[in-house]
């Protein structure tokens, strides 16, 4: 298992999508995004270079991405139904990954490697 790394701005779209859940669902959907986040997080530090991870050679050979929707969900009273987040992260080294964002699927993809000044 690697460790996690988190970008400021990658902690501060957990942030956002939490409050976000909180205001559109209230507390059950906060912790069922909480549960699945968690998962996927678990997924990435277990095996980052998963066959079903996306891979951007475009971007940076090292940035993965992994869509929320094929994060297994096996508790149904947990489940989130079509959640249209991507987290992006890169593998530093054997041990580290960086989270880099945690972008939905219809934004830029490419401001992962042109963050705000």
């Amino acid at each position: 298992m690697v460790s996690l790394l988190f970008t400021p701005e990658a902690d501060q779209e957990i942030d956002d999508i939490y409050d976000y859940s909180i205001v559109h669902w209230g507390v059950n959907g906060y912790i069922r995004y909480q549960d699945l986040l968690n998962r996927a997080f678990e997924l990435i530090a277990l095996n980052p270079e998963a066959p079903f991870v996306l891979k951007f050679p475009n971007l940076s050979a090292a940035i993965r991405g992994l869509p929320l929707w094929l994060v297994p969900q096996p508790d149904k009273s947990l489940r989130v139904k079509n959640p249209p987040h991507i987290i992006y992260y890169r593998i530093v080294d054997d041990s580290t990954v960086e989270i880099l964002r945690i972008f939905h699927k219809g934004m830029n993809r490419t401001a992962i490697l042109n963050p705000k000044k």
